[in-house]
């Protein structure tokens, strides 16, 4: 008799608002790594930022305002893109044009940019480095508390920051699935080792990652140079992003069932 082993997945999208909501009180009794609180004067949105597609540039604009004047604006763009074209050493292995690609992002620094807008220019020069050491963070919005809805894409660069905001450590294999390998204790949304991250709100991690990419979604975080391990962090980052999102899709580890017959 042939055997045959059957997996049933249990596919679970589960709402994040309880998640946001999980009180300061209730993570002093887990054992450290522990989720960062955030304010509590935070509203959860009516809707998700993913969902806002059609705002969301206003949103990244209205959420840190207008800051420093054009000229300052324009003063720090061409310090950083004139000392990287003086100093970087790694423009052999990229197949980019540094005058095109500053020409093209200088040309988009009008008075209509916003302290949002303009980070969104200078973490997208900067990634195109595709250097972990070659960054243009803008310190007060990578401080911003990562609230539901804030329109901040994190990358899990060390020193940035932590998988508290996340409350689980998580790893990808060479077919892209993102796996949970580790967690706090009482996690709010029963995140467990084994359990597989698909991504929020129906649609899949790596597809969100492109839409957010191709709007140029202001970053804080850095792009490691090899493009293996490049992907592998835009994975890993799943979790580090949940605040855009209302629900979050899992493959359930502790509901897989084997059978034999």
């Amino acid at each position: 008799m042939k055997r045959i082993l059957v997996i049933l997945f249990v596919f679970l999208s589960i709402p994040l608002k309880e998640f946001a909501q999980f009180r300061e009180d209730e993570l002093l009794r887990n054992s450290p790594p522990q989720i960062a609180t955030h304010e509590k004067t935070a509203q959860w949105p009516a809707q998700s930022f993913y969902q806002r597609k059609s705002e969301w540039q206003w949103i990244v604009d209205s959420t840190w305002g207008p800051g420093v004047s054009t000229s300052q604006k324009l003063n720090i763009f061409d310090t950083y893109a004139n000392y990287i074209q003086s100093n970087f050493t790694l423009f052999y292995r990229l197949n980019l044009n540094w005058d095109s690609l500053k020409t093209f992002w200088r040309s988009k620094i009008t008075d209509s940019t916003s302290h949002g807008g303009f980070a969104q220019i200078m973490s997208h020069l900067a990634w195109s480095l595709k250097d972990e050491h070659s960054v243009a963070w803008n310190i007060e919005i990578g401080n911003t508390p990562v609230n539901p809805g804030v329109p901040l894409f994190i990358t899990p660069t060390w020193g940035v920051l932590d998988n508290t905001h996340f409350g689980a450590a998580l790893t990808a294999d060479n077919d892209g699935e993102i796996f949970v390998i580790k967690t706090i204790a009482n996690h709010p949304l029963g995140l467990e080792p084994g359990d597989v991250i698909i991504g929020y709100e129906g649609v899949k991690w790596m597809d969100i990652v492109n839409e957010l990419m191709d709007f140029h979604i202001p970053i804080f975080g850095a792009s490691s140079t090899n493009e293996e391990a490049r992907n592998h962090d835009l994975l890993i980052s799943a979790g580090m992003n949940w605040h855009m999102f209302s629900t979050i899709d899992i493959i359930k580890y502790s509901y897989r069932c084997r059978c034999l017959c």
